[in-house]
Formats: structure tokens, sequence, C-alpha cells
């Protein structure tokens, strides 16, 4: 991954672990640029977990939730001379991550 990051761009590094060790987790990180100000809020809906972000009173609210139950094992990628392989049904296995909603 370094290769493809420049030098000086290779200052920040964030790991995030969950408090115990478990079967499935789920991590969400918001990242705000800038000095406008932010609110960020936990939303969770059903088996759906994601984020209500409030910019200040001129823009508008905006949630975002995504799946947030466990889902199937994808297991190790197919490779062949150092290319991934493609596998006939792989892209049906993130069927699930089009359940993005944003309103």
């Amino acid at each position: 991954m370094t290769k493809y990051v420049r030098g000086s761009e290779r200052r920040w590094q964030v790991r995030v672990l969950p408090a115990q060790a478990q079967e499935w987790d789920t991590f969400l990180h918001v990242l705000i640029i800038g000095e406008a100000p932010v609110e960020a809020s936990l939303v969770r809906e059903g088996d759906r977990e994601g984020v209500r972000l409030r910019r200040g009173e001129d823009l508008p609210e905006k949630t975002i939730l995504f799946p947030s139950a466990p889902g199937e094992r994808l297991g190790a990628p197919k490779t062949a001379g150092g290319k991934l392989v493609y596998t006939k049904g792989l892209l049906k296995r993130f069927a699930p991550l089009a359940r993005v909603e944003i309103r």
C-alpha cells in the first residue's frame, strides 16, 4: 500500500480495535475536514447503523445508513500470477452494500 502513498502523506495512521474480540463488529468513522461546525451522531434503525450529520442551519441534515448485521464470509480472494481472478457470483456477495441509504 505504501508504494501508492507519497512519503509526505505517510504521517497519519489510525488503528481501531474492538473493546473485546468477537466474531462480528462494526466501525463507523466520521472525518471532518475544514472549519465549518459539524455535529455527528450515531443512528441505529433495525439492522442498519449510520450517522446523522448536522452542518449548521443553512445546510440540510443528512443521514447515512448501512447494513450492520453479519453477512456471509468472503474468504480469501482467488489469484493467479499475482492478479485477482474474477469468480462467478463474487459481485452478488456484495449486494448488501447496495442497501446503503442516504437521506
